[in-house]
């Protein structure tokens, strides 16, 4: 310190580092007012050191302050939000985290931070916020192993939890099983709302299920509810697969998938009738309707096999 190299950012990051390890808080808080602007390394080292100290709110100024934020510092705060018992405010701070764009979270940030998260989340009960968060995030991350597990260990589950594992079983590919956790969600008792009959709706989709599409889309005014862009966009998908799969079948003379596939069709313009599409001429039409609603739709995917 005497020779002048206490503004040193390796000298400063080792300093913290060190009076954390000590339990030295009143020290870090004095360092803290020496770092100025500071550089990434010592600001992030302040955040892990003041977090593990207890003080959350003093990690949360240098984090604030960084002119530039790298995937390490987003997990060492969210980490620090949780290790302070402070899930919620960690997991709101992961959403904006995922919602900022640049931002490539490597597969070891990621698991670091779900699984921080999870430790503490799961003993909490009786909070569907927390729950249909880490639902959502697993599901987004592509585990739906997980996303499952959380959901099915929450002793309370509200109609925003069941919605939210539903739409992750239908944007990973499991449509057959969103549509069984929609029957299992009425046989609870539960009154399914707009998102509930998007998530089905898209697990129809996914699996190719005409039938229980035209059924659930047939449900929505029955609970009060006015169909949406999502809603129709999600029939537009399953009639679009169908559609390319009997273009398929035709190419590759594959008579008995085409067969299918026609029957198909005649069953969703039935639905087409049904719910009055108007405007609803053409795929084309569905799209500008939904574009000028700024809808943000999420990719369809079809998991139907041609055995051709």
């Amino acid at each position: 310190m005497k020779y002048g190299y206490d503004n040193d950012p390796h000298v400063l990051s080792g300093l913290i580092r060190m009076y954390a390890e000590m339990g030295f808080l009143n020290v870090l808080k004095y360092l803290f007012l020496g770092i100025g602007e500071g550089d990434l390394v010592s600001q992030t080292t302040m955040v892990v050191g003041s977090a593990k100290l207890g003080d959350i709110g003093l990690a949360r100024k240098p984090f604030d302050e960084m002119p530039v934020r790298d995937v390490v510092a987003w997990k060492v705060m969210v980490a620090g939000y949780v290790q302070c018992v402070e899930a919620v405010k960690g997991l709101e701070l992961f959403g904006v985290m995922e919602m900022m764009g640049g931002l490539k979270v490597n597969e070891s940030s990621m698991v670091a931070v779900l699984s921080v998260c999870t430790g503490w989340v799961l003993w909490i009960r009786g909070n569907g916020r927390i729950g249909s968060a880490l639902v959502d995030m697993y599901a987004k991350c592509g585990d739906i192993k997980m996303a499952m597990d959380v959901f099915m260990k929450r002793e309370e589950k509200n109609v925003y939890t069941w919605s939210t594992a539903m739409g992750g079983l239908a944007m990973n590919g499991y449509g057959d099983k969103c549509v069984k956790l929609f029957s299992l969600m009425q046989k609870e008792g539960l009154k399914p709302n707009e998102v509930t009959f998007t998530s089905v709706l898209k697990g129809c989709s996914v699996a190719g299920f005409v039938k229980e599409s035209v059924k659930f889309f047939g449900m929505i005014k029955g609970y009060g509810i006015e169909p949406q862009a999502e809603h129709h966009g999600c029939v537009v998908d399953l009639y679009g697969a169908w559609g390319a799969l009997l273009k398929a079948s035709k190419h590759f003379n594959n008579v008995e998938m085409a067969e299918l596939a026609s029957k198909k069709m005649i069953e969703l313009e039935r639905l087409r009738t049904m719910v009055h599409f108007n405007e609803w001429d053409s795929v084309d039409g569905v799209r500008h309707k939904m574009k000028s609603e700024r809808v943000i739709k999420v990719p369809g995917l079809s998991l139907i096999e041609t055995h051709a």
